[in-house]
Order: C-alpha cells, then structure tokens, then sequence
C-alpha cells in the first residue's frame, strides 16, 4: 500500500489517497480531502500496513547550512554563506539540474509551514500507529516515508506539470488519461474536482516509483547531507 499525502497547514485542503499496485498499474483505492487533523491520521491508520510507504508532498528537512549558521548567528550581523547555500537544499538543487523545476525553498518560503506541519503530522502519525515510521532510502525498505514533487513527477513524463491546479479539471482529467492509474469512477471525480486530491494520487504515484527502483537516489558521497536535509524522490525521465 502507498499512501500520498499532498501536505496543507490548513487540514481542510491536505489531500489524501490510498493505493495499490496492480500489475503494471497503481490503484487508487480511497481519495479524499482530510478536513481536519484527526481525519487524517485516521485516514493513514485505516489503509497503513507494516510494508506501507507514505509518499508526502512537503519538504521534511532543512539546508544543513542554514542549520549551522542560525546556531552562530548574532542579530545586526551578516551571515557567511549566499542565500542559495543558506536556503536551499542538496536535492533542490539536484531537481533543478534534472527537470527544470526548482522546488520552493524550504529555508525562505511559506513552504517552511507546510514543512513544519508535515513532521508534525508525521509524528503524530507515528505516535498513533506505534510504528517508528522511517525515512526510506532504499526501494527494498518499507514501513516509512519519503519526500516526493508532483510536479516533478510529472515532468519527468513528458506531461504538464503546472497549471492544472485551476478549478476547471480539463487539463487534470487530460493529465489522468496518460497516467498508469487505475480508479472507480467516484474517485476519478474526487481527483478532478480537487488538486489537493489530485496532486495526492501524484504523490502516491511517485511512491510506486520509488519502490520499482526508477528513482535517482544521493550519489555515496551526498547520503549523508541527504539523511540531514531530506531527498526528493523523482523518477528518471521517462
């Protein structure tokens, strides 16, 4: 089971799907908005499994710089380092270079919040479940989370990945047909009247990516600032 969590500071609009693998597809089994936090843990303890992996589309770690410079940091005084060192992260900068598309610099933007809730988020699920809920860095591993990018995901693809966030779901219901997702109609309707909803299925689809190996993980030599800062898990062109 894959769980995609598009993550939001208000419950109201943080997306939630659930899905499964089925052959060369991904279904997608339950789709909704969670409406509060509660619904939402609920949601994740009602489809979690000790192999489940939480896809999250928030950033859930900090630039390690930014890190080291606040601890030394007098107010009046400049820093060290440029704003890129000091606000962007090592996969940032990787997902840039790869597709184009530079996520939100999590050390400078209102992301910071959404990233704020998705740990705590996190941790509340973990307390709930009693399971330590990893981070994963291997296709092999399960019972954890990773950091995914919907819009990356679908560049990657060769398919839009800005613009379909409108309230018209033309360009969601033609971005839909392409993909290897598989759902009842309900669902379908869920995933084109909402982008929270949609960008949620996104997510879990980056998750199934991860587990069949078509992710580009850190270099040996980027793992340890990637354990620090979080990684964003994007296929390979595809």
């Amino acid at each position: 089971m894959i769980i995609g969590i598009d993550i939001s500071t208000n419950p109201k609009k943080l997306g939630l799907t659930a899905c499964a693998v089925k052959g060369q597809n991904l279904e997608i089994c339950a789709a909704q908005l969670a409406g509060t936090h509660d619904a939402a843990l609920e949601f994740v303890a009602d489809y979690w499994q000790p192999s489940t992996i939480l896809a999250i589309d928030a950033p859930l770690g900090w630039p390690r710089e930014m890190a080291i410079q606040l601890q030394q940091h007098k107010a009046g005084e400049p820093f060290l380092v440029d704003r890129n060192t000091m606000f962007r992260r090592l996969t940032d900068e990787r997902i840039a270079e790869r597709t184009g598309k530079r996520p939100l610099d999590v050390g400078a933007d209102l992301i910071a919040r959404a990233a704020h809730y998705a740990l705590e988020l996190l941790g509340d699920v973990r307390a709930q479940l009693g399971a330590p809920l990893p981070m994963l860095w291997s296709p092999h591993d399960r019972g954890g989370a990773i950091e995914v990018y919907p819009a990356a995901t679908l560049d990657v693809r060769g398919l839009p990945s800005s613009g379909y966030k409108g309230k018209e779901p033309e360009l969601r219901k033609q971005i839909l047909e392409q993909l290897p997702l598989i759902c009842a109609a309900e669902i379908q309707t869920a995933l084109l009247d909402n982008n929270d909803v949609f960008d949620a299925a996104i997510a879990a689809l980056a998750g199934w990516d991860f587990m069949e190996s078509r992710c580009e993980a850190p270099a040996d030599d980027e793992l340890e600032r990637a354990k620090s800062e979080g990684w964003i898990w994007v296929a390979n062109p595809m």
